[in-house]
């Protein structure tokens, strides 16, 4: 499995400048846009992400480069939990553990960055359209497009904006057709003269009449789409403005079968037998990410028992912090 020096392509003695520029390399060859990158993958994409959010943090970094070549999970009570449940036994895995060098990568669960369109819905209370778009947690997860639409007016590409046309009418009284006007002169099948100042050389004369194209505005109405990015993390309600319009971008997300989710944070159950919640077990969660990871229920655990495992939920709106998983254990009768 790669680790984050290897998603970039540095070594693990590169400076925060050399880890910059492989940044900045890497993201222009995966962002979904790139012809390089495959449409509709953008895996390796929030990987980069990732691996950069920390190796640009000194103290993660240094917290990271202890967890190589690879480190075993360690569970200690979370006293930030303690009291909260009284049926339940709350635990967390140390700092040194968080990037888990030892995941396994599974089906992906995150659909790759797509496009939706939204609809309208209403009218706020300034007066101005209101849209709407329904999203899934996982598409939550990262970067959505959504195409808003709206009628623009564009100049008339057949009379240039003018609303009008000039179109042939009848040949010229003054130069009989030629167009030359004045004392001619022929040379050769090469007519000679000054252009004739009534019809401007054409040799018929110039009738002006309403553009059929665009009946005279000079403008045609085209139905179009302004694409607005709706970043990772966005919760349920979030309103965005719609750059260029009068308008707004309201976006719904959907509850998800298998993830709750709570702020920032994701509440996934794992059920197992009541035996092997009392003599402890290591059970495979899979995050909304797709990566599966080893997690250690303690001996001794009962029905309702908090695992938290940092920085694997929620990417935070606007920002670079994560969410934790919560994963919590169910017991399951053996009768």
């Amino acid at each position: 499995m790669k680790n984050h020096y290897d998603v970039l392509g540095v070594a693990r003695t590169a400076t925060l400048d050399e880890i910059k520029m492989a940044f900045r390399s890497r993201v222009k060859r995966t962002h979904p846009d790139s012809r390089v990158q495959l449409a509709g993958d953008d895996t390796e994409f929030l990987r980069v992400h990732a691996a950069y959010s920390i190796l640009k943090d000194p103290d993660a970094r240094t917290r990271y480069d202890q967890t190589l070549p690879s480190t075993s999970l360690t569970i200690v009570p979370n006293p930030d939990h303690a009291g909260a449940n009284s049926n339940a036994n709350t635990y967390r895995y140390s700092e040194a553990s968080c990037d888990f060098p030892n995941e396994k990568k599974a089906k992906p669960k995150v659909q790759p960055i797509s496009a939706k369109w939204a609809v309208r819905v209403s009218d706020d209370d300034q007066g101005r359209p209101c849209y709407a778009v329904s999203i899934s947690l996982e598409q939550a997860f990262g970067v959505m497009k959504v195409y808003v639409p709206v009628s623009r007016n564009i100049a008339c590409s057949y009379c240039f904006g003018h609303g009008i046309n000039l179109e042939k009418g009848p040949t010229c009284t003054r130069c009989n057709g030629t167009g030359r006007a004045g004392q001619r002169s022929l040379v050769g099948r090469l007519l000679f003269g000054d252009p004739c100042p009534l019809c401007s050389a054409h040799g018929t004369i110039r009738v002006p009449r309403v553009c059929s194209t665009c009946s005279g505005h000079g403008y045609t109405t085209h139905n179009d789409g302004v694409r607005v990015d709706i970043p990772p993390g966005v919760r349920n309600g979030g309103v965005f403005p719609v750059r260029g319009q009068n308008c707004t971008l309201r976006v719904e997300v959907l509850p998800n079968k298998l993830f709750s989710r709570d702020g920032d944070n994701l509440r996934v159950s794992k059920l197992l037998k009541e035996s092997s919640l009392k003599k402890g077990v290591t059970v495979s969660v899979a995050g909304l990410d797709g990566i599966k990871r080893s997690v250690r229920v303690p001996p001794g655990s009962v029905d309702g028992s908090e695992i938290l495992v940092p920085r694997c939920g929620m990417p935070r709106l606007n920002g670079e912090e994560i969410g934790d998983l919560i994963v919590v254990v169910r017991a399951r009768s053996e009768t």
